[in-house]
């Protein structure tokens, strides 16, 4: 499988989470998020908050040296993301790499040339890769693609992507980005439990 032959691991947050009473058996997750000029996301804390309802989670942090390797280098081979994962005593590794998140104003013509239709969205764009460590297989690997749309406005003859009607304040940019973050964190949560059969979720 060609496709998986070097998957991004980047300089994110790893967790390494597993039951106390199950030694070998955690699910190691990485996030990694880019940097927007107007917002600072906090998609790994609000899924590291999700994973917290995890039964008897225990929330762990890479070493040092781990953290060295991360950062030197985007591109691991496969074997190198299964020994990571190893090392954090993981049955599961999960990769979310976040590679864009902005504002998005799109038009849509209603009438060609005489009345459009603006639509203002937040949105959150990545790759997801599940891979079972024990197994050394890849479970999941998939585009992401979050968004929350914040504004709807008709325009007549005119036609204008900066109407002051488009343009958010810097709360209100915020706000939305927020809601993008709850929507993804929400989603890989529920991604991460199906993905892993549940096997740790509580009852």
């Amino acid at each position: 499988m060609k496709i998986f032959k070097r998957i991004p691991v980047a300089a994110g947050l790893v967790l390494c989470l597993g039951t106390t009473a199950m030694g070998g058996n955690k699910v190691v997750v990485n996030v990694d998020l880019p940097e927007c000029p107007y917002y600072d996301s906090r998609l790994d804390v609000k899924l590291h908050n999700y994973l917290a309802l995890i039964d008897r989670a225990e929330v762990t942090y890479p070493d040092s040296a781990q953290r060295a390797r991360l950062a030197g280098d985007r591109s691991l081979f496969f074997d190198d993301i299964l020994k990571i994962g190893e090392e954090c005593d993981g049955r599961f590794l999960i990769n979310i790499d976040i590679d864009r998140i902005d504002i998005e104003r799109r038009k849509v013509t209603v009438i060609p040339l005489v009345v459009y239709r603006y639509r203002v969205y937040g949105v959150m764009k990545g790759r997801l890769n599940i891979i079972d460590v024990t197994r050394k297989r890849v479970l999941e690997s998939r585009d992401l693609d979050f968004e929350v749309k914040e504004a709807d406005q008709w325009q007549v003859y005119d036609g204008d992507p900066d109407h002051p009607a488009l343009l958010l304040p810097a709360d209100r940019r915020i706000n939305l980005l927020d809601r993008v973050d709850d929507k993804a964190a929400e989603n890989l949560f529920e991604q991460i439990k199906k993905m892993t059969r549940g096997a740790y979720n509580r009852g």
